[in-house]
């Protein structure tokens, strides 16, 4: 049985960018790459303001924001053609992420994964860190229409792995999505990442738990 602040815990949901994976540099490496070749330079809110939108939407976003003559479509198959090698190859786990993963996986606890990121990048870095076996599935926005500042995916965890929304916990690096775990009425980790500094404060505020480094879960 594992309890967290007096929580019995059946099932644990992450989310990957920033909380599970020391990723989101690749991601700021691609933006500046992407907007310098058409001349452009990435603005001082764009991470913030793409946090929590899906992979099209951030597309759909960045097309209508710069007024780009490429689709959608287009967009996302060369953000995704940039990013594949990375995420198979070079993405890395946060530390002590795995001992956790183990540590609670031996506890009982159920773990699904709940990103933005498409299936073709997540399940790469997944396997690429040897931890694919832990999870039972990977759920994204657009299983439920909704971004997960709404609590619909998350509730929609909870059901696919027939477990009430109470037993959940969920470990996040966006204060948006914290927000959408806890109007599930879930219990809610907030995971600090180094790339997100400029809502660090509010994370800390909106989450029930926060953590530096998942060493943190182990003690």
């Amino acid at each position: 049985m594992y309890k967290i602040n007096d929580r019995i815990i059946k099932v644990a949901i992450f989310d990957l960018d920033g909380t599970l994976l020391d990723s989101l540099g690749v991601w700021s490496d691609i933006d500046i790459k992407f907007l310098s070749k058409r001349n452009l330079e990435v603005p001082s809110d764009y991470a913030k303001n793409i946090s929590d939108l899906s992979f099209k939407q951030v597309a759909e976003y960045t097309v209508k924001y710069f007024n780009l003559k490429e689709n959608v479509e287009d967009v996302m198959k060369e953000w995704f053609e940039m990013a594949v090698e990375e995420y198979s190859t070079n993405v890395l786990l946060k530390p002590y992420a795995k001992d956790y993963l183990r540590y609670v996986k031996d506890e009982g606890v159920r773990l699904c994964v709940a990103t933005n990121l498409p299936a073709s990048l997540s399940v790469p870095a997944l396997k690429n860190n040897d931890v694919m076996d832990f999870f039972d599935a990977i759920y994204q926005p657009e299983d439920v229409g909704k971004s997960k500042n709404h609590p619909d995916l998350f509730l929609y965890c909870a059901k696919e792995l027939n477990t009430n929304p109470e037993s959940c916990i969920v470990f996040e690096d966006i204060p948006s999505n914290i927000q959408g775990a806890k109007k599930a009425n879930m219990l809610t980790c907030g995971v600090y990442d180094s790339y997100s500094l400029y809502y660090q404060e509010d994370l800390k505020k909106l989450s029930d738990i926060y953590i530096t480094s998942y060493k943190e879960l182990l003690a």
